[in-house]
């Protein structure tokens, strides 16, 4: 992302910066923790309320047997 938008600057004429909104990002800790995206909070104030929520459950399969 912040390549293309280095050549477009520097080549193309386009002052242009990069939107970091919704680059995901993790927390190695116990319980771990990962975000993608805006808060909920942001979120509803920047559409007025219109907002849906995901959650999920990541199961780690180190332990399992496949097969």
């Amino acid at each position: 992302m912040e390549a293309s938008l280095f050549a477009k600057t520097v080549f193309g004429g386009e002052s242009l910066k990069p939107d970091y909104n919704d680059i995901p990002y993790a927390v190695f800790s116990i319980p771990p923790l990962s975000v993608v995206g805006l808060s909920e909070e942001d979120a509803i104030e920047k559409t007025n309320g219109d907002v849906l929520v995901f959650t999920s459950t990541f199961n780690p399969m180190k332990n399992t047997i496949s097969g």
